[in-house]
């Protein structure tokens, strides 16, 4: 995951999965991933399972 919002102030997206959505929270430099349980997100070249609630900042 590496999102680029180009001129947005924010974005969200759902992407529906067999295991439950994800789902990116974009707001300026700060980010809200909501990785379901059987899924496994890659972030700053960290690989991170769900289920789990990941807040961070973006390097923009």
């Amino acid at each position: 995951m590496k999102p680029n919002l180009g001129l947005l102030k924010w974005a969200s997206v759902s992407v529906p999965t067999a295991f439950g959505n994800i789902i990116l929270d974009v707001d300026g430099n700060k980010m809200t991933l909501n990785i379901p349980a059987g899924t496994i997100a890659e972030w700053n070249g960290k690989s991170i399972r769900g289920p789990r609630v990941v807040n961070g900042i973006l390097q923009l």
